[in-house]
């Protein structure tokens, strides 16, 4: 849902609505995981999922701000360009 709403308001570039899902997957899951009873720990309370889900927020947000950084004339997220051919 909250990808559907920043979609709408025009924030995502193109090609970053994968990684706002990334982003927003990977910090779910993490608290989920934290919530589990039959994990595998990797060291104290933290579980080897947590630490996968970490490295995947964290590199979604780097790859996140690097495309923005470094590309900043990609324009906004679009869908009126192209056909919808396959649909009919």
């Amino acid at each position: 849902l909250i990808l559907i709403i920043l979609r709408k308001r025009k924030i995502f570039k193109q090609g970053e609505v994968f990684l706002a899902y990334v982003i927003w997957y990977s910090f779910g899951r993490f608290w989920i995981e934290g919530l589990r009873e039959d994990s595998l720990y990797l060291f104290g309370p933290i579980r080897v999922s947590q630490v996968l889900s970490l490295i995947l927020f964290f590199g979604g947000l780097g790859i996140l701000f690097y495309r923005r950084k470094t590309e900043p004339q990609l324009p906004r997220y679009d869908r009126s360009h192209g056909t919808n051919e396959y649909l009919l």
